[in-house]
């Protein structure tokens, strides 16, 4: 009797505990058999590949954009990267015929594709639109400009680079832009969500905005050791004769603490 019982609780534990499992095990395989490689989640959504082909999956799964649209990549230093586009904010930039659109959760494009397409992942400089409070950074005609979720123009294709060197958001309610690619011609200020220069073109280099403050200084090199911080207004605060740091090292900011370091030089000895 007491053998038969155990029996029985062995069985409710099997179908209660353990078939689950089982079968959710099941399901994961389904998912890697039928597609060639997932994306990470974010903002509730991967894209997927099968072949030359990809789409959306939500968080359980199910597919919710068919693999309509092209998937493409590039080499970088012999690694493949993927250049499929995460969602943000409830869009994804795509590139079709190497034009720039952006597609909603249910795959239709919300602005069409009118921008240049040339997606770019690289070690120091990457290109993959992406909306960040409302505004991202796209080129068209070869120049960035920002747009808003209704593809409406805030920031004008003027510029020859604006924000960083990766995602392009904005600090602080500022971007920092530049009309000249390289060279000794490539001067630095800010504008705002509006497009609105806020800091004239005037300076070799700037960082962006970090608890009020941006380093700037009239170099163009972005390692010298004469830089300064101005506010918001563009007013500078802190006169332009300290080295904050380079592009290997990285560069100081102002913390919440009112702190930023200053890299000092190694004394002779």
């Amino acid at each position: 009797m007491k053998k038969k019982f155990l029996y029985i609780i062995l069985a409710v534990f099997i179908f209660t505990v353990m078939l689950p499992m089982v079968v959710g095990a099941f399901d994961m395989s389904a998912i890697a058999v039928e597609y060639d490689e997932i994306g990470r989640f974010s903002d509730g959504m991967a894209w997927i590949r099968h072949g030359d082909k990809f789409g959306y999956i939500d968080e359980s799964g199910e597919l919710v954009i068919p693999l309509i649209f092209d998937a493409f990549y590039e080499t970088l230093y012999g690694e493949i990267i993927a250049l499929m586009n995460d969602f943000a904010e409830g869009l994804a930039a795509i590139s079709v015929d190497e034009k720039c659109g952006f597609i909603d959760e249910t795959g239709d494009f919300v602005i069409q594709p009118l921008y240049d397409g040339d997606f770019f992942k690289g070690e120091w400089i990457s290109y993959m639109p992406k909306f960040n409070s409302g505004l991202a950074r796209i080129k068209k005609g070869g120049k960035f400009g920002y747009i808003d979720k209704y593809g409406n123009v805030a920031v004008p294709f003027e510029y020859a680079w604006a924000g960083d060197f990766h995602t392009g958001f904005f600090t602080e309610g500022l971007i920092r832009v530049s009309k000249v690619d390289y060279g000794d011609e490539r001067k630095w200020g800010f504008v705002d969500t509006s497009g609105n220069v806020v800091v004239p073109l005037m300076y070799g280099f700037v960082q962006s905005f970090s608890n009020g403050l941006a380093a700037v200084t009239h170099d163009y090199d972005s390692g010298s050791g004469n830089y300064g911080f101005i506010d918001r207004t563009g007013r500078v605060v802190i006169p332009l004769e300290y080295n904050i740091g380079n592009q290997w090292t990285g560069f100081s900011y102002f913390n919440e603490h009112g702190l930023a370091i200053e890299h000092c030089p190694q004394r002779e000895r």
